[in-house]
């Protein structure tokens, strides 16, 4: 999948349930947005996650390749809901 808007970091905590997810092997139910399909919603397995060119991706077992940012949930929880809707302190 491509999406050529420019990259905004998920929030870090967000990013340590996709590590987790990627750690276990779960099988999870994954939310997407792409731009010229709308959203779209399977079930996956991230098998490792990504950074390329400064933007992050996760690798699912069937191939596909996910931008963390085009991420609308994972199993219902969306990064945009709290505590995953702020800035991580560094």
């Amino acid at each position: 999948m491509i999406n050529r808007d420019e990259y905004k970091p998920i929030n870090c905590s967000y990013y340590d349930i996709l590590e987790a997810h990627a750690t276990t092997g779960n099988l999870i139910k994954i939310t997407i947005k792409k731009e010229d399909e709308g959203i779209q919603e399977y079930s996956d397995r991230i098998i490792n996650l990504k950074s390329k060119k400064g933007e992050e991706f996760a690798i699912m077992e069937s191939g596909k390749v996910v931008r963390l940012d085009n991420i609308v949930a994972i199993n219902g929880v969306s990064p945009k809901q709290p505590p995953f809707n702020t800035d991580c302190i560094m």
